[in-house]
Parts: structure tokens; sequence; C-alpha cells
């Protein structure tokens, strides 16, 4: 009961769909967090056609909750319609605050993106800003990953890039040290 409580509170609010998320999907709250994101990313054409049939994939491709909530995140990732912003999120987001004066010199290259100005930086950061299933709003003005999604999908994303993971990294830490001089 909690559990489709849960999930209505996040505007799932059709009791089939409910009642095939918990039960073939569980009551963890992470999994009901990511699922219900991503059934809301959905347009309404596929919603009513679409969603016990990918959630039914989601179940079946997963071998336990870690891997459903990867398939689930995997999907929010996917509904990034703004490439930009979809090549700042994955792997930008093993940062756990993105800034618009971190994106030139941290994350432009690794993520593959042009940056050439502050201002271009703050418009990609407010694009990204928009993706509320992935970030919060940031006290400095910035946003943070969220911290339920960052504590289980930070090490999926590290050993998915591992390289471009090391690479950001090695940018921030020499960015932050050059910025306390």
């Amino acid at each position: 009961d909690a559990a489709r409580a849960y999930l209505r509170a996040r505007g799932i609010a059709d009791g089939d769909t409910l009642q095939y998320i918990v039960g073939k999907l569980g009551r963890n709250i992470l999994t009901l967090r990511l699922a219900a994101d991503a059934l809301r990313q959905m347009d309404p054409g596929e919603r009513a056609t679409g969603r016990r049939g990918w959630l039914s994939d989601v179940r079946r491709r997963a071998g336990g909750q870690a891997a459903i909530q990867r398939a689930l995140y995997d999907r929010i990732l996917g509904h990034i319609h703004d490439p930009e912003v979809a090549r700042l999120a994955h792997p930008g987001l093993v940062l756990r605050r993105i800034t618009p004066e971190v994106i030139g010199p941290v994350l432009a290259e690794p993520c593959g993106l042009a940056v050439e100005s502050v201002d271009q930086a703050t418009d990609l950061l407010e694009r990204l800003r928009r993706e509320v299933s992935l970030v919060r709003d940031a006290e400095d003005g910035g946003v943070e990953h969220r911290p339920d999604l960052r504590r289980l999908m930070l090490p999926m994303v590290v050993a998915s890039k591992p390289g471009v993971a090391r690479r950001i990294h090695d940018l921030a830490v020499a960015f932050y040290a050059r910025s306390r001089t």
C-alpha cells in the first residue's frame, strides 16, 4: 500500500500500472522513483500503448534490483532530447555538483562539447537543470546530481566510461587547485 501511495504521489495514477510496478519491480524506493520518473517522461502515445510492455522488458532483461535500477536510469538518460545535455549528463554527472564555471575547463572536452564562453556554459547548465529526474538545484546556483541516484549510479557511470571519468576527475582536481590559489 505504501509503495502504491508513493507512486500515486509521483504522478502514476493508473491502478493496473501501480499494481504491475509494485508486483514486478518490487518496493525499493529508488526503483519506484526511477520507474515513476521514466514513465512520466513517456509521451502520451507511448504511455498508452507501451507502458506495461516496457516495464516487462526492463524486468526481463534485468537481474536483481541494481540491474533494474540501472535499466531505469538508462531509460531516463535516453529521454534527454537535447544531445548536448545528454553528453553533459553522461558522463559529466560523475561530478556531484556542476556550475557554469566548471563546464568549460572540466567537462567540455571529456564530454565532447564545444563550450567557448561562460554564457554558453550557463545556457547548457540551464538546459541540464530542466532534467529534474537527474539533478536538483544547488545552493551556489549550479546543479547537483540527485544524491539518491548518485549513490547507486556513480559506480555504474565510472565503470561504463572509466577513462573519461578519470579525465574528469583529474581536470576537476586541477581546476579546484587553481581556484584556491
